[in-house]
């Protein structure tokens, strides 16, 4: 029964709209004129109702996608750890500010604008950087490669990296990424 009626209504319609065979919503319709819908006009909400189901459903996955990606950009962000993404000339890619304060830069966008060779301008062995990027190449995964940096102001940490590397499907390398850890606290305890 109506909780609130209206006399002024003489043809109602109530539709589902599923996608996926997931119910979303319902397409309500009512008319105030006498002439009952006809089938063209029942095959045209239909119709309408499953269009507006796809939206909802869409809609709804990007609204989980957006806040996914917020969820894994605020780690990203906030992490202790320094993550990167480094391209196969030497470059980095991307960098969480983490990664930017432990060699010693404002911000992820001054790291990646300065270095442009990681194993020349990062590394304070350069053939240490071969040797991290034959292993990954022959083992696919590198953890705990410690090795010394260079920070921005010529100074020198002592970082500990692990990493893995993305390859496209015809197995040309993409990108590698990892995370380090300053372990210079460490390393000094030990020479102590």
């Amino acid at each position: 029964a109506p909780l609130e009626p209206r006399a002024d209504i003489h043809t109602a319609l109530s539709m589902p709209m599923s996608a996926g065979g997931k119910l979303v919503g319902v397409l309500n319709l009512n008319l105030t004129h006498h002439r009952p819908l006809t089938l063209g006009q029942e095959k045209g909400l239909h119709l309408l109702a499953n269009i507006a189901a796809s939206a909802v459903e869409n809609a709804q996955l990007y609204e989980q996608t957006r806040q996914a990606e917020e969820q894994y950009r605020s780690i990203f962000d906030h992490a202790v750890d320094g993550i990167f993404q480094s391209a196969p000339t030497g470059r980095y890619l991307s960098a969480n500010p983490a990664q930017a304060r432990m060699l010693g830069y404002e911000s992820p966008e001054e790291l990646m604008a300065a270095v442009t060779d990681i194993a020349r301008q990062v590394y304070v062995d350069p053939e240490h950087y071969t040797e991290f990027r034959r292993r990954l190449a022959v083992e696919g995964v590198v953890r705990g490669f410690e090795t010394q940096v260079y920070c921005k102001d010529g100074s020198k940490k002592w970082i500990s990296t692990s990493a893995r590397c993305a390859h496209a499907p015809d197995g040309t390398l993409l990108y590698c990424e990892g995370f380090t850890e300053d372990i210079t606290v460490r390393k000094k305890a030990e020479e102590a």
